[in-house]
């Protein structure tokens, strides 16, 4: 995201309370929190998308390190309603991926992965969203790119929400090996398919680029032949805009895929009459609400 400098950067923050202003609450200097890289900057939690529960998409949002200084300065304020607690014996440099890298797959999976028809036909929907009952246990995932965002999404996949596989594709052998200790129950490396198969995937346009990712979408989804190849959530982590024409052939109809990685660049020759063909709900997602944020710290505090 771009910014103006000069600017401190910084924006996954862990540290420990120094002061405390007049108004502050719940707050004791010494204690050991973490600040979300993104909270509202309207009055009182006001403006439309507040309101709506999306403090995370504040129209007045205050993202640290990008619209003021952020973490790699010495000392930062923050409103104390957006500082949250975290225990002692979670080291401070394990602790500061926890407002980003690790509470947007949160929010993703929690939050953006249920399908629209899935929630309006149920006669508990709250039920699909809390962690013992929710709508991915025993379903199966793919994760698209495991790196600082990708990995903890895996891992929350497989261990918090229960997902019954956890599909890992990256390119590099080291980061599917790194999916499997985090939790993920099969790996696909996209350049050693395109390798063994002889597709020149670079090379490829039109219909032989189609095929092409066709294919991989087939050798992803085979991995789930028990259960009828079903691929219930996609969420793309990568990164790399080449990678959501695979994420969208991949996902099994009736399906979500979510882009949680930044993309830089635009689709190129993308055919999206398969995202209507296939009935597939489309979720961005971006950083996490504040209310999600507790249920995060409370995760990590429970191993």
């Amino acid at each position: 995201v771009p910014f103006k400098p000069p600017l401190i950067i910084g924006h996954e923050i862990a540290g420990v309370v120094e002061d405390l202003g007049k108004s502050s609450e719940g707050l004791d200097i010494g204690d050991h929190v973490i600040i979300p890289p993104v909270y509202p900057g309207c009055d009182d939690e006001s403006c439309s998308a507040c309101r709506e529960g999306l403090t995370n998409r504040c129209k007045n949002s205050v993202f640290i390190g990008h619209g003021v200084n952020g973490g790699d300065a010495e000392l930062i304020a923050v409103p104390s309603r957006y500082i949250f607690k975290i225990k002692d014996n979670v080291p401070l440099d394990e602790a500061c991926i926890i407002p980003d890298a690790v509470s947007t797959p949160f929010h993703a999976l929690k939050s953006r992965s249920v399908p629209p028809h899935i929630i309006q036909n149920s006669s508990n929907s709250i039920k699909l969203f809390d962690q013992k009952t929710h709508w991915l246990n025993d379903k199966n995932v793919v994760v698209f790119g495991v790196g600082g965002v990708g990995g903890p999404t895996v891992n929350l996949a497989a261990k918090y929400f229960q997902a019954k596989n956890v599909l890992a594709v990256d390119i590099f052998d080291d980061n599917l090996e790194f999916a499997k200790k985090l939790g993920a129950t099969h790996t696909v490396n996209t350049t050693s398919y395109f390798e063994e198969n002889n597709i020149k995937i670079n090379e490829l346009t039109g219909r032989d680029k189609a095929k092409a990712i066709s294919g991989l979408a087939r050798h992803i989804s085979s991995h789930f032949a028990e259960d009828k190849f079903q691929v219930d959530c996609v969420l793309d982590c990568s990164g790399v805009s080449d990678t959501f024409p695979v994420a969208v052939e991949a996902a099994s109809k009736n399906r979500t895929v979510i882009q949680v990685g930044w993309p830089p660049k635009p689709v190129q020759e993308f055919l999206n009459q398969k995202i209507m063909d296939k009935y597939l709900t489309i979720n961005g997602t971006w950083a996490c609400p504040m209310n999600e944020l507790e249920q995060n710290v409370k995760a990590v505090e429970d191993g």
